[in-house]
């Protein structure tokens, strides 16, 4: 549709010309007479464009180009001048006129400033369009972001955990609900300190001290902890907290930082809680586990006590022997089971020297030669001759081996499925990165998944009245106080393998003065 036009002119021939050609160039026209009707057309119809004469009688053409402008300065005004009247025509651009034309007016003159105005009221329009989009869209962005920034403050006032935030100075510029609740300090008390983040956690304090932004930043890290500490609330007391923050870097310049504080004094009240409930539990297990024992042997002794009076009342010495030797095999397991619990309660350190593994080896193999001779099972020794002397407690893995070769003779002899040929090797064997590996491999009817998962449980045992279930966690304690660790590798049908594996240089062995002492 082509924009309204209002044609000012006091010639009649003019208005009536430029009528015709406008009216068959399909404008909808509104035409004045002189200035003043003109205005108040221009008020009643508010026309896209107006076609005025500058020289007219009362109110010429330049006041109403200027009042045209100070009421819609988007109203295209296009100005007739008569020849002479050139300086008129540059004064009218000068106060935004759209175009000038001269008399005698031609069509195509006419019709050339009347596109060009049709071109800047399209332009206007496509701006002010563009702008209303663009106010739109800055309007949803800022609602948008006002949002955001709502929701996040509603987010971090929330959180359970305290939060604080400082800008480049180290000013706090975040401290929400939760750490003021923590710390008892406000917000505006928090502001008026300088340095705040230090001075309430001197865990961050020591952090920022040890960091080096520009050499962070060089490696391409991040300026990140995650610690135990405590703040130090307004009140003095020293509140146990986990302290997660991190520096905010802009390459090597520090622009701020972020601390997440989270209380521990609930966390550490219900570990306490469960430590005291797993004690409780402990205690009760192994009072469970204890009696269990001590009621076995208690049966031992009591078989025995009967076999000697028995014995007295008959007079008969086989009965006396045999309930004596009841007695006496019973003794041995209380002393045993005695010290092999005050073994395992006692912290210790192991007693360190030089010693040849192999010599332990040889020692527990003489130990158990004969006894496995007599049970029919070959105890065989394998050893790398080449191992050079370890530090280690050479007591405590003798005790280890006796308990390994211990039990593979039990296992090879004792039970169902034994092996035809029953066979124990013993064997030491230097490893990579200078440990050693002192292994116990049997041919026995091998260990259940289920039992080699309860194997290392305090009191649980394969041989019934025989054992008391501290053998092998005896035997783990030991090598774990040497920084080892004890291994077993079983399928069943096909044996039991327990390994030991120490590290060569577990620590120096004390040195002697020259007197002894």
């Amino acid at each position: 549709m082509k924009p309204k036009i209002l044609l000012i002119d006091d010639e009649e021939g003019i208005r009536k010309l430029l009528g015709i050609s406008l009216r068959d160039a399909g404008y909808p026209l509104v035409i004045a007479i002189d200035g003043e009707h003109g205005l108040e057309l221009f008020q009643e119809e508010h026309p896209d464009i107006v076609v005025t004469d500058i020289k007219m009688p009362g109110v010429d053409g330049m006041e109403v180009l200027k009042r045209i402008k100070y009421v819609s300065p988007e109203t295209e005004v296009i100005v007739i001048t008569g020849h002479g009247e050139i300086e008129l025509a540059i004064q009218s651009l000068q106060m935004d006129a759209s175009d000038f034309i001269t008399k005698p007016i031609h069509d195509e003159a006419l019709f050339v400033a009347l596109r060009r105005a049709e071109e800047k009221l399209a332009w206007r329009r496509s701006l002010r369009r563009y702008n209303e989009t663009l106010k739109t869209k800055v309007r949803e962005a800022t609602e948008e972001l006002r949002k955001n920034f709502q929701f996040q403050e509603k987010l971090m006032q929330s959180a359970i955990d305290g939060f604080i935030g400082t800008d480049d100075a180290g000013r706090a510029v975040l401290f929400n609900v939760a750490a003021q609740r923590l710390s008892g300090y406000t917000l505006e008390e928090i502001r008026e300190l300088s340095d705040p983040l230090p001075r309430l956690v001197p865990e961050w304090g020591e952090f920022m001290a040890r960091t080096v932004p520009a050499q962070l930043a060089a490696e391409g890290r991040s300026a990140c902890m995650v610690q135990r500490g405590f703040l130090m609330a307004k009140n003095g007391e020293r509140i146990p907290i986990r302290l997660s923050g991190t520096l905010l870097l802009d390459q090597d310049r520090i622009i701020g930082s972020i601390c997440c504080l989270q209380d521990q004094r609930e966390l550490d009240r219900l570990q306490r809680d469960l430590l005291r409930a797993e004690r409780l539990a402990a205690t009760g297990q192994t009072v469970a586990g204890m009696a269990h024992a001590i009621k076995n042997i208690l049966g031992g002794l009591k078989g025995g006590r009967f076999m000697v009076n028995k014995g007295l009342e008959l007079n008969e010495r086989r009965y006396l022997q045999d309930g004596w030797q009841m007695v006496e095999r019973n003794i041995e397991k209380i002393a045993q089971f005695t010290m092999d619990l005050l073994n395992f309660c006692r912290d210790r350190e192991p007693e360190l020297e030089e010693t040849d593994p192999n010599g332990l080896a040889r020692e527990v193999f003489d130990l158990y030669r004969e006894q496995a001779a007599q049970l029919g099972v070959r105890l065989r020794l394998e050893l790398d001759e080449t191992l050079p002397p370890f530090v280690l407690d050479p007591k405590g893995l003798h005790q280890v081996l006796t308990n390994l070769v211990s039990n593979a003779l039990d296992a090879c002899t004792l039970g169902d499925d034994l092996p035809a040929r029953p066979e124990i090797i013993l064997s030491s064997q230097g490893l990579a990165g200078g440990r050693l590996l002192l292994q116990v491999k049997d041919n026995g009817p091998g260990i259940p998944e289920e039992v080699r998962k309860k194997l290392f449980t305090i009191f649980f045992s394969t041989k019934g009245s025989r054992g008391t279930g501290l053998g092998l966690l005896l035997s783990q304690k030991i090598v774990q106080e040497h920084g080892g660790q004890i291994q077993v590798q079983s399928v069943p049908g096909e044996g039991a393998t327990f390994q030991v594996i120490l590290s060569r240089k577990f620590a120096t062995p004390p040195q002697k003065s020259p007197d002894g002492l």
